[in-house]
């Protein structure tokens, strides 16, 4: 079953103060050209589009990370990265609790280390992050027979 990396109601959370960005600031430009059309309609366009593409860039890419959860083990699909891992080769899997309302992460990986702080470690062939979902946890528990660790981040 594939599973977005990131949930997409943070998704909108990321982009909603761009999103106001993006309409109001074209539409102060070419109120304060409304004198002239043409030049404010051209700024209002090119700042829109200044400001518009690299937010829908990062919101495509952020979209197209996905973790697969199979009966052979676990893949990590991004554009130019295919990592995998089977179940046989994964020593932990793991949830770090936030504080403070903030969304918890699963970590899935087959190089552990007490020492390492997942929360922040950068996602690599023997490590895997997604954002915590019950139906994430369920779909690993189908196939993973060990215990999933919990921890509280404070």
């Amino acid at each position: 079953m594939k599973f977005n990396v990131i949930k997409p109601a943070h998704i909108l959370s990321i982009c909603s103060p761009y999103i106001i960005i993006i309409i109001i600031l074209p539409f102060a430009i070419f109120l304060f050209f409304r004198d002239f059309i043409v030049i404010g309609t051209a700024a209002a366009c090119i700042t829109f589009c200044l400001i518009a593409i690299p937010i829908v860039r990062r919101v495509h890419l952020l979209t197209r990370k996905k973790i697969v959860i199979t009966e052979q083990g676990v893949e990590y699909l991004a554009p130019a990265i295919h990592h995998q891992m089977s179940w046989d080769d994964i020593e932990k899997i793991g949830i770090i609790n936030n504080s403070a309302g903030r969304s918890s992460l699963i970590f899935i990986t087959s190089d552990y280390s007490s020492e390492i702080n997942y929360k922040s470690a950068q996602l690599s062939e023997t490590l895997f992050k997604i954002g915590y979902r019950k139906n994430v946890e369920d779909e690993i528990k189908k196939y993973w027979f060990k215990p999933i660790d919990e921890w509280s981040k404070k």
